[in-house]
């Protein structure tokens, strides 16, 4: 889906369905790791809604360590089940929010053009004005080393 089609069924999937929401900060990522942070974002997520008679998917094949009644690791679960195609549109448009208000307080990195994918441009940029705290360190060392090599 482009961003205007996330955008124009957004409304309609968050007035009808339980959801919640985690996030994690990139020097976060960079502390803990990547995976470690999608663990603590789904759980945070998860602390949001009720779980009695739920079933979770979680997209992806990493497992969850919270206590979750019934869940299940599904990849490509956004493509197999409406539900998590759902969840994906919902995050996918609050990251774009976010990236359009990081693009305001940091102008320049063009955060709302790329929201958060390391573009040339984007890259260009970091080279030009430096890196901020919202630069995940782990993700700009990689892009460093395949450069030199």
């Amino acid at each position: 889906m482009s961003p205007l089609q996330r955008k124009s069924v957004f409304a309609n999937i968050v007035e009808n369905s339980c959801f919640g929401i985690g996030l994690a900060a990139p020097w976060d990522i960079d502390r803990f790791g990547i995976s470690f942070c999608l663990r603590q974002a789904a759980e945070e997520a998860l602390a949001e809604i009720p779980l009695d008679d739920a079933i979770v998917v979680f997209d992806g094949k990493r497992p969850l360590t919270t206590e979750v009644p019934a869940y299940q690791c599904m990849v490509k679960g956004d493509v197999l089940l409406p539900s998590v195609a759902a969840a994906s549109v919902v995050a996918k448009v609050i990251r774009d929010e976010l990236m359009v208000c990081l693009d305001s307080l940091l102008p320049g990195y063009e955060f709302s053009a790329h929201k958060g994918y390391g573009t040339q441009t984007h890259l260009e940029a970091i080279g030009c004005l430096g890196i901020t705290a919202q630069h995940r360190r782990s993700f700009l060392r990689r892009v460093l080393e395949q450069a030199l090599f």
